[in-house]
């Protein structure tokens, strides 16, 4: 930010996901007793999805892959 707190600087793209990601729709619900902070696809065949929450870790597997970490 300037000086003045008033006009952004330096800009430049976060994050660019490409063709062909989801547009935002929300395509289903995995209901936790606590609030979800981060999650991650891990596994043999990247289809078992971790949760960390408040005070633990939630693990399921589901029909499809996450995408590989770069």
């Amino acid at each position: 930010m300037a000086a003045g707190g008033d006009k952004i600087s330096n800009k430049r793209v976060f994050i660019d996901a490409g063709p062909g990601t989801p547009d935002g729709v929300l395509i289903g619900l995995i209901a936790l007793p606590e609030r979800c902070a981060n999650l991650c696809f891990s596994g043999l065949k990247r289809n078992r999805l971790f949760m960390a929450a408040s005070q633990s870790i939630y693990a399921l597997y589901v029909n499809t892959q996450g995408a590989l970490g770069g």
